[in-house]
């Protein structure tokens, strides 16, 4: 049985196929390309997005965008975690967005972290940072500690918008998960569980990031949505940890969808997701030519007439140009 599947835009112009099976298993009789071709497609980052009678349930395993976060920024164990729920909340999030239209999360306050910065679009493609990547401080420091105080500033880039929608709230909670939930209460109304996780092992690599999303349907009145979040939420108190989950190499993407939601699934959108950013030369040299020489002078920190060779570094992935 074949699932359409949902590619960021980088993966369907490399000629990666649209299609996918429901369980990737590789056969006595497959060729080595085969098996290779099916253990890509395996390992591939997904969010799921199952619809039932009364809520949108989706699931997400994004370790591998986070394992490339870490690597490209040399994150400290703290910051992995602290970017890795981010990108997996800003990853689910922009699901429910249509084409290129993205979401952009964005925490800022006065503590030691600075910034948490995270953009996802619809078809796949995440990229997020942090000010302070190689700060030292213990795994377990929550978020508001590391920001203090702060906001949470939400932007949505949507095609029928002629300039991006734009929603701030103070940062209410200890951690992104209750930042989040807060935000969806206050700004947007629409009772939602956010609960996304990064786990590491004992040398600080990224083992599993990801975690479940709920929202009740659109057109639930405010009383009834917030009715069905509670019974969500005490249906997920009792299930699994979110570490024994989704580290469970016997379960697919698809069944832990299935254990999550309370009540059957009528349709699921499946997505592959991966850590990129679309930064180049080009982009970079377009941007300074559009300042003035003054301008340029001054943000090249050199005298005016002066040639010197100045490197550029992309926020979001940290290459130099």
């Amino acid at each position: 049985k074949k699932m359409l599947l949902s590619l960021p835009r980088h993966f369907a112009q490399s000629g990666i196929r649209r299609t996918c099976h429901t369980k990737i298993i590789v056969q006595p009789g497959d060729s080595k390309e085969i098996r290779d071709y099916k253990e890509r497609i395996r390992k591939n980052d997904r969010v799921l997005r199952g619809v039932t009678e009364n809520a949108v349930v989706s699931v997400a395993n994004i370790t591998n965008s986070v394992r490339t976060a870490k690597e490209k920024h040399g994150l400290s164990p703290l910051t992995t975690r602290l970017l890795g729920r981010a990108i997996a909340a800003g990853t689910t999030m922009a699901m429910s967005l249509k084409g290129d239209e993205r979401v952009i999360l964005d925490w800022a306050g006065e503590g030691p972290l600075k910034r948490v910065v995270v953009e996802a679009s619809r078809n796949g493609e995440v990229r997020g940072y942090v000010d302070n990547p190689n700060l030292d401080m213990p795994v377990s420091t929550p978020l508001g500690y590391a920001l203090r105080t702060g906001v949470l500033r939400v932007t949505h880039i949507l095609y029928n918008m002629s300039t991006p929608y734009n929603s701030i709230v103070s940062i209410a909670g200890a951690d992104i998960n209750s930042d989040l939930t807060h935000y969806f209460n206050t700004s947007s109304q629409l009772p939602t569980i956010v609960n996304f996780e990064t786990i590491l092992d004992e040398k600080d690599e990224v083992l599993f990031a990801g975690g479940i999303f709920v929202q009740p349907l659109p057109q639930t009145t405010l009383e009834q949505g917030e009715d069905i979040i509670k019974e969500y939420a005490k249906h997920i108190k009792f299930l699994p940890t979110i570490e024994v989950l989704f580290l469970d190499d016997s379960k697919h993407l698809r069944e832990i969808l299935d254990v999550v939601a309370m009540n059957p699934i009528t349709a699921v959108d499946r997505f592959v997701v991966d850590f990129h950013c679309r930064c180049s030369r080009k982009k970079f040299l377009q941007q300074l030519k559009s300042l003035t020489p003054a301008d340029r002078n001054t943000f090249l920190d050199r005298e005016a007439g002066a040639s010197s060779e100045v490197p550029v570094v992309c926020q979001y992935c940290n290459t130099e140009y």
